[in-house]
């Protein structure tokens, strides 16, 4: 079963998501940030459209905490935000954060489709580049580089020395760390 967890009070939105899915998603509505992410754990869906007014961090009125509360359950969750006309630069700033896209209200159906359509080929282009920079990390240096230098050949022995251990790269779009295989 395929989950869309909507988190907003307006019947309208819930109503345009539903018309948006077919009857393969489940939509699931909630109307706090706590019902949202008890919901979230559970069901894991492929869609999390969540109020901008729910994001917003109390403290530093940052998206990024609470969004990081979402990616410690699911790393690569699609979460849109649900904004209204005037509030388009506070979206703006939330997918700078590092949420999905961003639709406003009265939520077009077809629109929605479009924006969901488009976060999953993005998703599965950023699977297909993760799996390919596994292989590239996997291949020896010096075959790559090809180099006949002596000199090279021990800056690479020695690099190689020292890399044993997983070192970490930053996802600079959502700021999260991934491990990965030897440097």
């Amino acid at each position: 079963m395929k989950y869309v967890l909507t988190a907003t009070t307006s019947t309208d939105a819930i109503s345009a998501v539903k018309n948006a899915f077919d009857k393969s998603f489940t939509v699931i509505n909630k109307t706090t940030l706590a019902e949202c992410l008890e919901t979230f754990i559970v069901k894991r869906p492929e869609f999390s459209l969540i109020d901008i007014s729910l994001l917003k961090d109390r403290e530093n009125g940052s998206y990024k905490k609470t969004l990081r509360k979402f990616w410690e359950v699911y790393p690569t969750a699609h979460i849109i935000v649900l904004v209204a006309q005037n509030e388009i630069r506070e979206a703006v700033s939330a997918v700078k954060s590092g949420a999905t896209n961003y639709i406003t209200y009265p939520i077009d159906s077809v629109e929605l489709k479009f924006i969901a359509e488009n976060s999953s080929e993005t998703m599965i282009m950023e699977q297909e580049l993760d799996f390919l920079r596994e292989n590239s990390w996997q291949t020896d240096v010096e075959v790559v580089v090809r180099t006949n230098s002596k000199l090279m050949k021990d800056v690479y022995s020695s690099v190689k020395k020292r890399s044993q251990y997983q070192c970490k790269y930053t996802d600079h779009r959502r700021d999260r760390h991934r491990q990965e295989p030897p440097c």
